[in-house]
């Protein structure tokens, strides 16, 4: 195959299409014009905002082969994901720094999964080894929405070649050709049957279109001709593996049945007609010889292994240096000529003539040279006495005793502020002071808190129970200065749906206090929380309250002021006691507010936190809210006395089978 000829026009002839070259010259001519002063971009108007990085959390793991981990990703809301078509690979923002590109694996008809599988490389650059140690369920990070340079045109006749792990772009294009009739074949080759990651799925979809091909049970490595034989006649060629093996189909693909080549690298290219050239770090720093047959980059990262890299390919950017002096050979498809004049270069495909040096700004540091550890400052003691807990115990206990009575009273009929009013008259007749919030009702889908979009919605309306209603009473009274911030949920009548929801909470709590006792930053247990939502299909919906808070410190409260006035929903004092808190905490780089941003970023302060995890499906809603106690080496729930607990207590004495339940519920989705 000679790559250096231009294919034929749309009609077979051996020429350059006429429209394509008409098409070009339009837009060499069109694109520069626009920056003509008339055409110029009004400097008033404000730039385009970028697109966001998306935010993932990881639902699921498991071994596909010995040396291959999967990895699901969802939505940390569990919303849907960005539409992404066959070949399409997700840049993923890992944990140390690094970005790495995966080919999605999964299927483009599933909008609330992306699916990779990463084979692990001890000799790698090290993404592949940092996903395989330390990315599990729970884990949060960002990734670059879907892009594809590797898209399928399904074609009527298709062949798949995959290597080793590059069947994860050709898998989901397999699906796709079986979904619209297509007539399509696979080869799956590696080295030996255990290598192969998703062999049962492949079979699954036709296995008389699928070859599974081995090097241990056929002598070695197959040949171009022995791939391309599978091809029917006129057939496309999407190819996905290592260098090896696309050179060979290439030679190959002349005398075949086929008559077009797709394919993806899984690194770089073979460098073709370059010429020995130097590299600089630095205006003073040292010389660095670029062979012909190596790119800048690899010479520069055996001097420098923290640069960061991607693609290998010149379309990432990931590598992106600054040019400050020598005049490069721009191989990449990435920069514009804009960023080529300001010094932008990437050097995993561009080069120089020969004898030139090119001077980079990278020197910046030595790599010799240990990174200063970032300053740890230590967590405060625990600032409660048994006495202080008794009291704080008391006081939910009073909160919740208030709920359960409210509860009882409620019948179809009474509004949500019916309900508001008659759990406060309750509390203060139980010697309740001051509010850290007024109390709450939702009633029917409120609980799960659907349209939301302001916290006006949050305080009770006229909504009226009805029969087979869910509903949430959430309340914070104070006694004393001793607070307590609880949540209570129940339904009238017959509810299956709230019934699966409230025993599936007991899950939430385990995990929460799981996650604290490991010392997990808070961030990091709602992103586990998240997961964990998503695997069970729910929605998250603390993430509607404000600052998508799952749980705050709660503390003793000692500041005057009116008791009993409230500025929206919230006490006098307590505005005082979160504004001192706030600065107290933040100026030890903490956050009271525990949520799913930066502030969140550090172990839970040792003291108590009010806990909610709320949780969703379809009209449903449901939570419970208590008292965490967290201490310099520990964690525990308050207390274990409250009506969810007794619940899940008795539930399981009663060793009752939820298998028909879930089954219902499976059923109404």
């Amino acid at each position: 195959m000679d790559l250096s000829t231009p294919p034929p026009d749309l009609y077979g002839r051996p020429r350059a299409d006429a429209f394509i070259r008409r098409l070009t010259a339009f837009g060499d001519r069109y694109s520069p014009a626009l920056g003509a002063p008339l055409l110029r971009r009004n400097p008033r108007r404000p730039l385009s905002r970028p697109t966001p990085p998306l935010q993932l959390v990881i639902a699921a793991r498991r071994q596909l082969a010995p040396d291959v981990v999967e990895l699901a990703f969802a939505d940390p809301s569990g919303g849907p994901l960005p539409p992404w078509q066959p070949g399409a690979h997700l840049r993923l923002a890992l944990p140390s720094g690094r970005e790495r590109h995966y080919s999605l694996s999964g299927d483009p008809a599933d909008r609330h999964r992306y699916r990779i599988a990463v084979r692990r490389l001890p000799e790698g650059g090290g993404g592949s080894v940092e996903v395989h140690d330390t990315l599990h369920p729970g884990a949060r990070l960002t990734a670059r929405r879907p892009r594809n340079g590797f898209a399928f045109c399904a074609e009527p006749a298709v062949l798949l070649l995959a290597g080793g792990i590059g069947i994860t772009p050709l898998l989901p294009m397999a699906r796709e050709a079986q979904r619209h009739g297509l007539d399509w074949r696979l080869v799956h080759v590696g080295r030996s049957a255990d290598t192969l990651p998703y062999t049962d799925e492949l079979r699954a979809l036709d296995p008389h279109r699928v070859v599974l091909r081995t090097d241990d049970e056929h002598g070695g490595v197959p040949t171009g001709p022995e791939l391309l034989a599978h091809a029917p006649r006129g057939a496309a060629v999407y190819c996905c593996g290592p260098a090896p093996m696309l050179a060979a189909v290439q030679r190959s693909l002349d005398g075949s049945p086929a008559t077009a080549l797709h394919f993806e690298r899984f690194g770089a290219a073979p460098v073709t007609d370059g010429e020995p050239f130097a590299v600089r770090l630095g205006a003073d720093g040292p010389t660095l010889d670029v062979p012909a047959d190596r790119s800048a980059l690899d010479v520069l990262r055996e001097a420098r292994p923290d640069l960061p890299y991607s693609c290998h390919q010149g379309f990432c950017g990931t590598c992106e240096v600054r040019l400050l002096a020598g005049r490069p050979d721009h191989r990449d498809r990435r920069l514009t000529p804009e960023q080529r004049a300001a010094g932008a270069l990437l050097p995993c495909v561009s080069r120089a003539a020969e004898g030139e040096t090119l001077v980079l700004d990278i020197w910046k540091e030595s790599p010799s040279m240990p990174p200063t550890a970032p300053t740890v400052k230590a967590a405060p003691a625990f600032p409660y006495t048994e006495r202080d807990l008794a009291r704080f115990r008391e006081t939910q206990q009073l909160a919740y005793h208030c709920a359960e009575q409210v509860a009882a009273w409620i019948e179809p009929g009474v509004t949500e502020r019916q309900a508001t009013a008659e759990l406060r008259r309750r509390l203060v007749a139980a010697g309740v002071q001051d509010f850290f919030h007024v109390p709450f009702a939702w009633f029917g889908d409120r609980t799960a808190f659907r349209h939301f979009h302001t916290p006006l919605q949050f305080f009770a309306g006229n909504r009226r129970l009805e029969e087979g209603m869910p509903y949430v009473l959430d309340c914070a009274p104070i006694v004393d200065g001793y607070t307590a911030d609880i949540g209570y949920g129940g339904k009238i009548g017959e509810n299956r749906v709230w019934d699966r929801l409230a025993a599936d909470l007991k899950v939430y709590r385990e995990l929460i206090l799981a996650e604290v006792r490991a010392r997990r930053p808070l961030d990091e247990v709602y992103a586990a929380v998240d997961a964990q939502i998503a695997a069970h299909g729910y929605d998250n919906r603390h993430q509607v309250y404000p600052g998508r808070v799952i749980g705050h410190q709660v503390t003793r409260t000692t500041v005057r002021g009116p008791a009993g006035v409230n500025v929206f929903g919230f006490g006098v004092r307590t505005l005082q006691t979160l504004a001192r808190e706030l600065i107290s905490e933040r100026l030890h780089g903490r956050s009271p507010l525990w949520a799913d941003g930066r502030s969140s970023r550090h172990v839970p302060t040792p003291g108590l936190w009010a806990v909610e995890p709320h949780i969703g499906f379809r009209g449903v809603g449901i939570k419970f809210e208590e008292l965490l106690v967290v201490t310099e080496d520990d964690a525990y729930w308050l207390d274990d006395d409250l009506p969810h607990v007794r619940r899940w207590t008795a539930a399981t004495a009663a060793t009752t089978e939820p298998t028909a339940e879930r089954t219902t519920l499976e059923a109404t989705r």
